[in-house]
């Protein structure tokens, strides 16, 4: 400890100057240090100036060392055992409380505690008479939990939950008293209450959780009618005993805690009217001029103002809770107004706040200055701001670029493969859609206009076959995007077709122009026919609701018909990237909100119920009304890229889609929280299970593995690392799959037993599979799919780790050699049995998805590349077509 002391000291005068996202880090550790020298371990709670101990304070100085040490890990190794110091000796030190009525008219508690160890009788030795003590410590021991992980706590905040609930509109103004003698609601009792219910909600199983979450809406329900949110969105004091009308001064803790109980119903429910709520009261609290700031836009409350704060240890910890909580807002809803107002607080309280001595940080309570002198209760309120300070500027964050070691002998190799497959279709295949590699014949499985050229189109650009490409670009012009001898899918030509085309447009206008036979002029009939076959795809977006229809029929010009589809699947609907790119290519507004439109039903599903887990809904919707038709779903074919979408639509244009990353990431933390799911039989793998309700199915398809790479790019994006870890862990998992047959190929779907609930039993053939490798199979077809590699490729652009480039390179060559066949690759019946022979196609993804995901995975850097630092040009559709993000954009 004293070593970091003296680090920390040797930064203060330039900290003192200027802080920035390093120093907050390090003051915080500073302030934290001596806040520790105030910590009595005997009694398990922080002492105060005068010789008396905190009570409430304590809990929230347990809470403000957890946030430290979820931004800084390492002051656990010093202070570490701190949780359970405080649990294990604090009840023994449990304070009587009695009233004071200072003289600034205010009522306060004085605590009295015991000069010898007494026994609780109580159900916890943190239950006292008054419920805003009691909430406090709930939310002490939820912050303990999520930094340790130990469910006790988790246990000890649901006992203090259930004795507040007792008191529940026992008075006659409703809502929470504040004590347990007949004293009025107040504001701040009822936040920690609807606070506390939330986040226990989003902390236990699903049968429990209804039980907190019903009880935390009532609570809001009163708190929102009681009068106490004034017209200006800041929260009163609470309400009169007698007439139950509101009234007290505006605390900063009370616009604090309020917006973090909103934050935890967001996550509960995914309902963004939460986040709204809490948005219209930290906007009041942080916007300039705010009542709840100095004149220099500094955080304060009345009493700092009129310096009564600094001889009430209530006040002095007022303001950290404000900063503690909106951290959490802003880490679901960023705003620079809040990420400013942080900073500038933090910077503050350094400068003008800031007291040395022998190496010691005092941080008083007017963070505005001058220093008054310091308490553990003005320590702890300082170290919430830096802790929050420090959040903020490193959300986001864009992560270092490692070093990538490109290929060149793989790369190659890939390369033959690609030019092989694409020859046998140009001899056997081309213009119709598809190969059939078996016997040299075609088939026209995808409208007849020739999806392999166009689908392979972007991969020939990137691997620099001229031939290739100026063949397609020929060609492209002379398609009949008006007829169709087949049923047209809405879904599947969007992105094979209508991607393809704006991702040849886009790359040939841009990075490898030097591939074209001529000029760019060449490039105007690709956008043309874009458009005018997006003008007849449109046609599906004639519903009631705007949803459209997948399938169509295209009989000429002027003569689209669209069925009547019953059902519209999410993953079909969800296609921002290419109608909102074409949009920006051809100034037409129009195509982007035609989707947007549709897509608007699934942010905000109705009816609720059919969201058995926040952010995660049924995957099928009526387009006559917009409503959710089933509650089944997962990251599975049918589901699986709109998630996807939800997450590359923020990446391609970040201020256009915002409330798209909301929605993945509330989706996301619930598949990391009740859809991952352990192999009873090797607990280091995860697979993501599908769920009907909340009744999860543990059986999944190779189709899904593309998540590891969803989850690995949304960490990226997100600048979080949480996200990034949870997606390398799938991407083993699926690993697993290609190792666990003898082919060294992956099955088209599989299922295991939970380790949690095993309740299904592998066949007893399988056995041993599952033994090892944690999965058997359910269906033993490889249809050539690429989502395996897809994921390899995040992970390797993510860590510059090779291993995933040898992962991908094992894989292609067991695919190389198992179905190479004829003039290209076919589909395998069995990875089990190769000897059963091959299905008689060769799907256009693999041109498009499988060999340019093993490509790039061994080539060079260059534009379209993935870049860990989110200097990103481009942004892959879900056919792996690389697609100009906006603020990259030409047009």
């Amino acid at each position: 400890m004293i070593g970091k002391t003296v680090v920390a000291t040797a930064i203060l005068a330039a900290a003192a100057v200027r802080a920035d996202e390093t120093t907050y880090d390090v003051n915080a550790v500073c302030n934290n240090d001596q806040l520790m020298r105030w910590f009595d371990h005997d009694h398990g709670l922080w002492k105060a100036n005068d010789g008396v101990y905190y009570w409430w304070n304590s809990a929230n100085m347990l809470a403000t060392f957890a946030d430290l040490a979820k931004v800084n890990p390492n002051v656990l190794n010093v202070y570490g055992g701190i949780f359970d110091t405080v649990h294990n000796n604090a009840p023994n030190h449990h304070p009587f409380v009695t009233l004071v009525k200072q003289d600034t008219g205010q009522v306060t508690k004085n605590y009295t505690f015991p000069s010898t160890r007494i026994r609780q009788k109580r159900a916890s030795g943190f239950l006292n008479d008054y419920y805003d003590d009691e909430g406090w410590w709930g939310l002490a021991w939820i912050a303990a939990l999520d930094v340790t992980g130990k469910h006790e706590f988790l246990d000890e905040a649901i006992t203090i939950w259930y004795d507040m609930k007792a008191g529940w509109n026992k008075h006659h103004c409703g809502g929470l008293p504040w004590n347990k003698n007949g004293a009025g609601p107040v504001s701040i009792a009822n936040e920690l209450y609807i606070q506390l219910g939330a986040a226990i909600s989003n902390r236990v199983g699903l049968d429990q959780k209804d039980i907190y979450l019903g009880a935390a809406k009532d609570a809001w329900d009163w708190f929102s009618k009681s009068g106490v949110i004034g017209s200006d969105h800041l929260i009163r004091d609470g309400v009169d005993s007698d007439s139950c009308q509101p009234n007290g001064d505006t605390f900063t803790y009370n616009q604090g805690v309020i917006v973090g109980g909103l934050v935890e119903l967001w996550r509960a429910t995914g309902e963004l009217y939460w986040i709204d709520q809490a948005e219209l009261i930290a906007m009041a609290v942080t916007q300039p001029g705010s009542k709840m700031q100095d004149r220099d836009g500094i955080l304060a409350d009345g009493c700092d103002q009129n310096k009564s704060c600094q001889g009430i240890n209530d006040g002095t910890q007022f303001k950290g809770v404000f900063a503690r909580n909106l951290k959490q807002l802003h880490a679901v809803r960023p705003s620079n107004q809040y990420k400013t107002f942080l900073e500038r607080n933090a910077r503050t309280i350094w400068q003008k706040d800031l007291h040395l001595e022998n190496g010691n940080c005092f941080n008083g309570v007017l963070w505005g200055g001058p220093y008054v002198t310091a308490s553990a209760s003005s320590q702890s309120s300082a170290l919430d701001c830096l802790n929050a300070a420090q959040a903020v500027v490193t959300q986001g964050k864009a992560f270092k670029a490692p070093t990538y070691r490109p290929n060149k002998q793989r790369a190659d190799a890939v390369k033959e493969a690609f030019n092989f497959s694409w020859k046998g279709y140009v001899d056997h295949a081309f213009p119709h859609d598809s190969l059939q590699p078996v016997d040299n014949t075609y088939r026209d499985d995808r409208n007849g206009w020739g999806a392999t050229a166009i689908d392979a189109w972007s991969t020939a650009i990137i691997m620099e076959d001229k031939d290739a490409v100026n063949k397609v670009l020929d060609y492209i012009p002379t398609i009949d995007f008006d007829r169709s001898a087949t049923d047209v899918s809405f879904f599947e030509t969007s992105i094979r077709y209508l991607g393809g085309m704006l991702s040849g447009y886009d790359l040939l206008d841009g990075p490898m122009a030097h591939l074209i036979d001529g000029n760019k002029t060449r490039l105007a009939p690709v956008l043309a026919q874009a458009k005018r076959l997006a003008d007849n795809l449109k046609v599906a977006y004639n519903t009631p609701s705007g949803i459209n229809i997948n399938g169509l029929e295209f009989h000429g010009p002027g003569n689209i018909v669209a069925h009547k589809d019953p059902a519209a699947g999410i993953a079909g609907v969800t296609l921002t990237l290419e109608w909102q790119r074409l949009s920006d290519l051809t100034g037409n507004p129009e195509y982007g909100n035609l989707n947007k439109k549709a897509v608007s039903y699934f942010l905000t599903p109705y009816p609720q119920s059919n969201q058995p887990f926040p952010g995660l809904i049924g995957q099928n919707f009526d387009p006559n009304n917009g409503h959710s038709l089933d509650n089944s779903g997962g990251w599975t074919g049918g589901s699986d890229s709109h998630y996807e979408y939800l997450l590359k639509a923020f990446v391609y244009n970040k201020d256009e889609y915002e409330k798209y990353k909301e929605r993945w990431e509330l989706a996301a933390t619930s598949s990391m929280r009740f859809l991952a799911s352990n192999p009873s039989s090797r607990s280091d793998l995860i697979f993501l299970a599908e769920y009907s309700g909340q009744t999860l199915k543990y059986n999944s398809q190779h189709l899904a593995c593309f998540a590891g790479g969803n989850f690995i790019q949304g960490g990226l994006t997100l600048g979080k690392q949480e996200y990034i870890d949870f997606g390398l862990r799938l991407v083993d998992g699926c690993r697993s799959t290609y190792q666990g047959t003898n082919t060294g190929i992956a099955p088209d779907s599989f299922s295991w037993q939970d380790i949690a609930h095993r309740e299904n039993n592998p066949p007893a053939d399988q056995q041993d599979r599952f033994n090892k490798y944690g999965f058997w199979i359910d269906s033993a077809n490889y249809e050539l799919r690429p989502e395996v590699i897809e994921s390899y490729y995040y992970a390797y652009r993510a860590t510059g780790d090779t291993k995933y480039q040898d992962w991908a390179w094992e894989a292609f060559v067991h695919v190389n050699s198992t179905c190479r066949t004829g003039s290209g690759f076919a589909a395998l019946r069995d990875v089990t049995n190769p000897g059963r022979g091959f299905d008689n196609h060769q799907e256009s993804y693999f041109l498009a998805e499988f060999l340019k995901y093993s490509y790039i995975l061994q080539a060079d850097n260059a534009d379209w590349q993935v870049k860990a630092d989110q200097t990103n040009q481009f942004v892959f559709n879900t056919e792996a077509h690389p697609l100009r993000i906006a603020n990259n954009a030409r047009n």
